[in-house]
């Protein structure tokens, strides 16, 4: 399952790339990200831009670091 791959290579607050995602088709792969998205088990930043879903110590959700959007998204990227 998708959720299950996610959990073990990625952490929370870490950025989600559907071009990161394995699956047989494109399509597969958000019609599933956007069933987790649904349940609440992840959280899209952005089209195509997910990540795990947290709660604070507050008890609300917590959000992505933008910080960490641009830095794999534009620095780290091919290297």
């Amino acid at each position: 399952m998708l959720y299950d791959y996610i959990i073990t290579n990625f952490e929370k607050d870490e950025p989600i790339f559907l071009a990161e995602l394995p699956g047989i088709s494109r399509e597969s792969v958000r019609q599933e990200m956007k069933k987790l998205t649904d349940e609440g088990k992840v959280e899209r930043l952005y089209n195509g831009v997910y990540y795990l879903a947290y709660t604070t110590i507050l008890g609300t959700k917590g959000k992505i670091s933008i910080d960490k959007y641009i830095q794999k998204r534009y620095l780290e990227a091919n290297g």
